[in-house]
């Protein structure tokens, strides 16, 4: 079993490989979840960015989704 994740050891922004490997997903999956209305994501042509903090709070608070 992994280790949980550390938030405050992470970057304030993360990608989403970053991302999947902490909600323990596939990157397809994050892509996926960053085209619904509520993901805390920015686009930057075909790339995501993630807060940190504010993909902790959607994790906390729709975590079935995942």
């Amino acid at each position: 079993m992994k280790e949980p994740v550390s938030w405050d050891r992470l970057p304030e922004v993360i990608s989403s490989e970053e991302a999947a490997a902490i909600a323990r997903i596939g990157r397809v999956q994050i892509y996926k979840l960053a085209k619904q209305d509520g993901f805390p994501c920015v686009w930057f042509g075909k790339k995501i960015r993630i807060s940190r903090d504010l993909f902790r709070k959607w994790i906390e608070t729709n975590g079935q989704i995942i």
